[in-house]
């Protein structure tokens, strides 16, 4: 790829050219796409981590250096969207871990796990124990649990997390006594 052309379309761009911004966004897409799928293991989240790296891209059109090589920006933008979706990830899943037979627990608690192991989930409200316990343990997916619940998926992602929070409480409770 022709480091110039990109810098021509890319001062273009900067300077409002929608055609040169067109054939820019067309010629780097295809190195994103690289880029993300070589450290993206999940298939799933790499077309999100992708328009993360445009939108970043996008947001930081005006303050590209003319003087430059634009590959490398592009490079390091695509890249630090990557730590991003990393830490995002990480954050998210710090407090679910798997099990050799593969099962996701959370805080040691899975959907093999005894009677009495279980009951605290119980003392979580039922419209935050039923979303946590389909995601979490059954493996339905946000989107799926909407529908079963008639509510939006961001209200899903919510009670979830709100039944991570209090349940995390709860088992810290139980510890100290």
């Amino acid at each position: 790829m022709d480091s110039d052309e990109l810098k021509f379309l890319l001062v273009d761009a900067q300077s409002g050219n929608k055609n040169s911004y067109k054939k820019f966004y067309d010629k780097v897409l295809p190195i994103i796409i690289y880029i993300v799928n070589a450290k993206v293991f999940n298939p799933d989240d790499r077309n999100d981590v992708v328009q993360d790296a445009l939108l970043g891209i996008h947001k930081s059109l005006q303050s590209f250096d003319s003087s430059r090589d634009p590959l490398p920006w592009v490079k390091t933008i695509t890249n630090y969207k990557i730590i991003d979706y990393i830490r995002k990830i990480s954050k998210k899943n710090e407090h679910e871990t798997l099990t050799p037979e593969g099962d996701v627990t959370i805080y040691g608690l899975s959907a093999n796990s005894s009677i009495e192991d279980l009951r605290i989930l119980g003392r979580l409200p039922e419209s935050l124990r039923k979303p946590l316990m389909l995601a979490k343990l059954e493996g339905y997916s946000t989107t799926e649990i909407a529908g079963m619940m008639n509510i939006k998926e961001n209200a899903v992602r919510t009670r979830i997390s709100r039944a991570m929070k209090k349940l995390k409480k709860l088992l810290e409770s139980d510890e100290e006594i």
